[in-house]
């Protein structure tokens, strides 16, 4: 059942923001200490990728 929640103070209302904060990174530049978590986190996500699609199929 999907639920459509108007909090804000919720997990997932927080991703989307974090989401929308990292595509407005261009205007609104991200602070140096969290372009490196931020860019491990991708990578490890793009490895985990090929694994996922081998166990999808």
């Amino acid at each position: 059942m999907l639920v459509f929640s108007s909090q804000i103070d919720i997990w997932a209302s927080k991703g989307v923001f974090g989401e929308g904060i990292y595509l407005k990174r261009k205007t609104h530049p991200i602070p140096k200490h969290h372009i490196l978590p931020t860019t491990a986190l991708q990578i490890m996500s793009g490895l985990g990728l090929p694994i996922f699609m081998y166990g999808a199929f």
